[in-house]
């Protein structure tokens, strides 16, 4: 979690996929654009879901992982590649209004319409599931 905090606190998110039910972040660029310029290995059993409120590291293939990361608006069916990190636990209200304020750029994967900056995290080690 400590190579996210950093990307992720003051970063905000690159675009919002409703088509993939999920806000991706943390990518210094645009999707599959920019990056930390380094990769890590996947943890993942391939029993992995991916529910409301997952939060889990994106990537652009196996051992991929570097700085982009999404937290699931509705259902993300999607195959069990991804690392999760953990679970939102509160905040909802204001995921749904970033969703329902659409994306800027017409070709589906852009920003939110509105701004968004994430100004704080909390971290609580208990297991949220």
């Amino acid at each position: 979690m400590s190579c996210v905090l950093p990307i992720a606190v003051g970063d905000g998110f690159d675009r919002t996929a409703a088509r993939l039910g999920v806000l991706p972040c943390g990518d210094l660029i645009r999707q599959e654009v920019g990056g930390p310029g380094y990769k890590f290995p996947d943890e993942v059993d391939g029993t992995e879901t991916y529910p409301r409120g997952t939060i889990a590291m994106g990537n652009q293939g196996p051992g991929t992982n570097g700085s982009e990361w999404f937290i699931v608006h509705s259902f993300a069916n999607i195959s069990p590649n991804y690392t999760v990190l953990g679970h939102q636990v509160s905040g909802f209200d204001a995921l749904d209004a970033i969703v329902a304020a659409g994306i800027a750029d017409t070709d589906g994967d852009g920003p939110p319409a509105q701004p968004v900056v994430i100004t704080d995290v909390r971290v609580d080690n208990r297991n949220h599931h």
